[in-house]
């Protein structure tokens, strides 16, 4: 099962930024983040198999570190 999530930004050009999706301290996947036109894409490989529950999307760029709480399942 897939589950999509949008990430409204207030960024207007593009740029990009390193996006980890974790639980617990354990990474499940890594990858980048295009952010254009107020959305950003995710583009992640796998580190686990990913099971139904709520993990922790960061995103980097630079110094700034910003966190979201998704669900998947």
């Amino acid at each position: 099962m897939r589950s999509f999530n949008t990430i409204h930004t207030t960024q207007s050009r593009g740029a990009s930024a390193a996006a980890v999706i974790s639980r617990h301290g354990r990474v499940y996947a890594r990858g980048t983040a295009a952010i254009a036109h107020g959305q950003t894409r995710l583009l992640l490989g796998p580190h686990r198999a990913i099971e139904r529950g709520v993990y922790e999307l960061t995103l980097s760029s630079g110094p700034l570190h910003v966190r979201e709480a998704i669900t998947i399942g």
